[in-house]
């Protein structure tokens, strides 16, 4: 082998061997980043369970009737109800919380108040947009006449309250929902000094959705 084909191997022999460290550097790189790119990602819309809470306001419409007779109910007397919810989604199928509600009416001659304190369940049949509610729990009334009683406050009466309804989420971002929703509230009262009777309301509304991680 002359001199001249010695010089040319060692330089071929130095220019493949950084080569090849390159290529093995490069590839172990290629490992890591794949390694860490397969890694699952979270989705936090899609973790259970999740809080959520919800505000609306509309109209309801009331009326009445004694239990025990044939009677039918009372001509309806609208007035604006508020209420709001708060609870758990434990699947994307069920969820489950609390629920508040209040039907004011201002009269000439005083206020009628109807509310009530239940807990609630909500089913998505149909997925996370649409869903049917049912609740129990107790009801209140109270009827302030100031000039009946020239007092600042009327008496005020318990009894059991339960609710159906349903309602659609339409989003409005990542965690904020629009809800147009129809619930029937009902109210039974008994007493000593009145008779038994039924109150129902018929609340059309619009409100606001909210999820969170809990």
């Amino acid at each position: 082998m002359t001199t001249t084909q010695r010089s040319a191997l060692m330089l071929l022999v130095l220019a493949v061997v950084p080569a090849g460290r390159l290529l093995a550097q490069d590839d172990d790189c290629r490992c890591r980043h794949t390694s860490q790119d397969l890694r699952p990602v979270t989705d936090d819309a899609h973790r259970y369970p999740q809080g959520w809470a919800s505000f609306a306001f509309g109209g309801g419409s009331e009326s009445f009737r004694y239990n025990g007779s044939d009677q039918f109910y009372s001509t309806a007397v609208t007035a604006p109800v508020f209420s709001g919810s708060i609870g758990s989604r434990l699947s994307p199928l069920i969820d489950v919380g609390v629920e508040g509600y209040g039907w004011v009416n201002g009269e000439q001659n005083g206020t009628v108040t109807l509310g009530g304190f239940q807990a609630i369940a909500r089913l998505h049949p149909l997925g996370r947009w649409m869903y049917v509610k049912g609740g129990a729990g107790l009801a209140t009334t109270n009827y302030w006449d100031p000039y009946y009683c020239g007092c600042s406050g009327g008496p005020t009466y318990f009894g059991f309250a339960y609710s159906v309804g349903g309602g659609l989420e339409l989003p409005m971002g990542r965690s904020v929902a629009l809800v147009p929703q129809v619930d029937m509230f009902f109210q039974k009262y008994s007493g000593r000094t009145f008779p038994s009777y039924t109150e129902r309301i018929l609340h059309v509304g619009l409100g606001l959705s909210f999820s969170f991680r809990t």
